[in-house]
C-alpha cells in the first residue's frame, strides 16, 4: 500500500498568546512540494502543527537538519532530541511557540517495507522565522538629502525583513508613492524650495512595521530682501545706517563696497548685515554696495548716500484762482536739498507797501484770504527742510484781486416818449470806491409790462454814458425799465424800475416816470417823474422853472438842463390815478400849482 504525505495550510488562529499554524503534507511518487500561501515564513510566537498523513506503516520518526542541506545518512537528527520543547507524535509535530532557533528543514519518514533498516521520506517542511522590517542604511533618526535649487534629487527607502515589506512614502500625511519588495525610490526632477520638507517612509509586513524620516533640503543662492531705501539722505555729522538682509541657504557671507572699494565697517547678525556710516563730509557720501554670497551664487544691492543741505528756492508763483478777497497761488518746488520739504513760507504784500504778510503751508499751493478787493498784490515763496530754509524764489507778477459788484444805479427816468422809442436817463451809483473798480458799462433792461420780465430785452451803454435810446418799441404799450452798472468782473443790482407808455400818434409823447416797481401804470405827463414807488402810491416829481418859464407837455433836449436850474416839486399820486387819469394829472392846474413837497 502506497504512502502519501499531504501538506495543506489549514488555518492561522489568533489567540491572546500566539497564532496556531497547522501544515499538512501528502507525498506522491515522487514527492511534490507546493508553495505555502504565507511562503515558508512563520511569525515569532506562532503555534505550528506539522501533520504527515500516511496509509503506510510503520511510521518511524520526525527528522530535522539545517535549511538547504541534502538529506544523506548521518546528517539527519532524530527530532526526539528536541522533544522537550515540541510535542512529537507518530504523524504530528507541534511547535508551541516558533522562534529563530527552530529554523530547520523538517522531514517525516516511514520504514521501507523491503529493507527495514532504511527510512523512506514522507516529505519535508522548511520553516523560517518572519522578521519585521528594518532600514538597510544606518539607524539614523533623520536622513538628510541636500540638493541645489533646480537640480535633480531622489529619496530611496530600503528595508530588510521576512517577508519583504510593503513600502509607502508620505509627506505631511499625504501618500506620495507605494511599492512592494522592500524598497522605493521617489525622484525630484527639478527640486524647488517648495519641495523642502520632511518625508516619511513606512515599511510593513506580517511581523511588524518600521519608519524612516528623510529631510529634503533645497539650497539656493542669496536674494537680498532689504527694506532700506535705495537713496538715503542724512545731515552732516549724523550717522547713516544701511541694512542688508539676504535670504540664502547656506547662509550668506557679506561684503560692502564704497564707490567700488571694499570696506570693513560691518556687523553681521542672523543673516543681516548692518553698515553704519558717520557722514562728516562729502567724501563719506556716494555709492555703497552690499554683496551677499554663498556657494551657489551671489546677489547685490546698491545704495546712494547723500548729504542733506538747505533746499533751493521755489519757482515764481502763479495764480490759479482769483476772487475779490482771496487768491490761490501755486509754484514749482525747487531742489529739495536731498531732504524732505516740510513746509513753505509764503510772503505777500499789497501794491507798493513795504511790509510783507507771512504765512506757511505744507505743500506747493496756498489760498490767501482777507485781501482787499480790486487791489494789486505780489507774492514770494521760501522752502524749508530738515537742514534749513531756502532763499526766496522770484517775486510773482502783479495779481489784482477782483472788485466787488458796483452799487445800485440812481435816479432812472424816461423822456422823449414816442410811438416806437424813448430815451432813458440815469445817474451813476453813489458811494463808488476803489473796491468797486471802474464802471465799464451799463445794462438797460426793458420789457412790456404786460409780458413780464421773462420777455426782457437788454441794451448796453459803454464807458461813462448815462443815457440810452431804446428803439423798436410797440405803440401804446407800457414799458418797465431798469439799469445796472458793471465793472470788469461783476454786474451790480438793477435800479428801481421806471415806467413809460408809448404814444399812438407820431410827434411828442407823454413823459415817462422813474421808480415804478411794477407794470400797469400809465405814463405821466411832461416834467413829472415818479422816483419812489410803494404798492398803493407813487411819489411824482414835477419840474418847475424858477424863471417862471411855461411848462411844456414833453421834455425836450434841454430838459436835463432845466431840471438842474429849476425847482422840483413832489406829490403823492395813487397807482389808480396813474393808471386811469394820466392826462388829468399831467394837465391839472391843481397838480402843477399846489406842490406838497418842494426840493430846492
Amino acid at each position: 500500500m502506497s504512502l502519501a504525505v499531504v501538506l495543506v495550510l489549514a488555518t492561522m488562529l489568533i489567540s491572546s498568546h500566539a497564532a496556531d499554524l497547522t501544515l499538512f503534507r501528502r507525498n506522491h511518487q515522487p514527492p511534490i512540494f507546493d508553495a505555502y500561501p504565507f511562503g515558508d515564513t512563520i511569525v515569532e510566537g506562532t503555534r505550528v502543527t506539522l501533520i504527515c498523513n500516511t496509509t503506510r506503516t510503520p511510521f518511524i520518526a520526525w527528522f530535522y537538519r539545517p535549511v538547504g542541506q541534502t538529506r544523506t545518512t548521518g546528517q539527519n537528527v532524530v527530532l526526539s532530541v528536541l522533544k522537550n520543547n515540541f510535542t512529537v507524535e507518530p504523524q504530528k509535530l507541534i511547535i508551541p511557540s516558533f522562534a529563530k532557533l527552530y529554523e530547520f528543514d523538517y522531514e517525516c519518514a516511514y520504514q521501507d517495507p523491503v529493507n527495514l533498516n532504511i527510512a523512506q521520506s514522507g516529505g519535508f517542511f522548511t520553516l523560517y522565522l518572519a522578521v519585521a522590517p528594518s532600514p538597510k542604511s544606518l539607524p539614523l533618526l533623520v536622513v538628510v538629502v541636500v540638493v541645489a535649487e533646480n537640480d535633480a534629487a531622489s529619496i530611496t527607502c530600503a528595508f530588510t525583513g521576512r517577508p519583504a515589506p510593503n513600502v509607502t512614502l508620505y509627506r505631511a500625511g499625504k501618500k506620495l508613492a507605494m511599492n512592494d519588495g522592500g524598497s522605493l525610490t521617489y525622484a525630484f526632477a527639478n527640486a524647488q524650495r517648495s519641495d523642502d520638507d520632511n518625508y516619511q517612509c513606512v515599511a510593513v509586513n506580517v511581523a511588524g512595521s518600521s519608519e524612516r524620516t528623510f529631510k529634503l533640503t533645497v539650497e539656493y543662492k542669496p536674494r537680498i530682501l532689504t527694506t532700506t531705501h535705495a537713496t538715503i539722505s542724512v545731515l552732516k555729522g549724523m550717522p547713516a545706517s544701511l541694512h542688508c538682509i539676504a535670504d540664502a541657504l547656506p547662509a550668506s557671507v557679506y561684503f560692502w563696497l564704497h564707490n567700488g572699494t571694499a570696506i570693513r565697517r560691518t556687523v553681521v547678525s542672523k543673516n543681516v548685515t548692518l553698515l553704519v556710516v558717520m557722514v562728516l563730509s562729502l567724501s563719506d557720501t556716494g555709492n555703497y554696495s552690499c554683496i551677499a554670497k554663498n556657494s551657489l551664487g551671489e546677489d547685490r544691492r546698491d545704495f546712494q548716500l547723500l548729504l542733506t543741505v538747505p533746499p533751493g528756492p521755489p519757482s515764481k508763483p502763479y495764480v490759479t484762482q482769483i476772487g475779490s478777497r482771496q487768491v490761490t497761488i501755486t509754484w514749482d518746488p525747487g531742489f529739495d536739498g536731498h531732504g524732505t520739504i516740510s513746509e513753505y513760507k509764503v510772503r505777500y504784500r499789497k501794491g507798493n507797501s513795504s511790509g510783507w504778510t507771512k504765512t506757511r503751508v505744507h505743500g506747493p499751493l496756498a489760498t490767501l484770504t482777507g485781501l482787499a478787493p480790486n487791489e494789486p498784490y505780489y507774492f514770494k515763496i521760501k522752502a524749508v527742510n530738515e537742514a534749513g530754509i531756502s532763499y526766496s524764489g522770484p517775486q510773482s507778477d502783479e495779481v489784482i484781486t477782483y472788485p466787488i459788484a458796483p452799487p445800485k444805479v440812481e435816479r432812472v427816468y424816461i423822456s422823449d416818449v414816442k410811438p416806437t422809442l424813448f430815451s432813458v436817463y440815469w445817474q451813476a451809483p453813489r458811494d463808488l470806491s476803489t473796491s468797486h473798480g471802474k464802471i465799464r458799462s451799463y445794462t438797460v433792461r426793458y420789457y412790456a409790462s404786460s409780458a413780464g420780465i421773462a420777455a426782457a430785452k437788454y441794451q448796453n451803454a459803454t464807458g461813462n454814458a448815462t443815457t440810452a435810446n431804446i428803439t423798436g418799441l410797440s405803440r401804446e404799450t407800457g414799458y418797465i425799465v431798469d439799469v445796472a452798472a458793471s465793472n470788469r468782473i461783476f454786474t451790480g443790482p438793477y435800479s428801481d424800475s421806471a415806467f413809460a407808455k408809448t404814444t399812438g400818434i407820431s410827434g411828442d409823447g407823454a413823459a415817462g416816470t422813474a421808480g415804478l416797481s411794477g407794470g400797469g401804470a400809465a405814463g405821466i405827463a411832461v416834467g413829472c417823474v415818479a422816483l419812489v414807488a410803494i404798492p398803493i402810491a407813487v411819489f411824482v416829481f414835477c419840474l418847475k422853472s424858477k424863471k417862471g418859464s411855461k411848462e411844456s407837455s414833453s421834455l425836450q433836449d434841454n430838459s436835463t438842463k432845466e431840471m438842474t436850474k429849476g425847482s422840483l416839486y413832489a406829490e403823492v399820486v395813487t397807482m389808480s390815478e396813474v393808471a386811469h387819469e394820466p392826462v388829468r394829472l399831467a394837465t391839472s392846474s391843481a397838480y402843477q400849482s399846489s406842490p406838497r413837497y418842494k426840493f430846492e
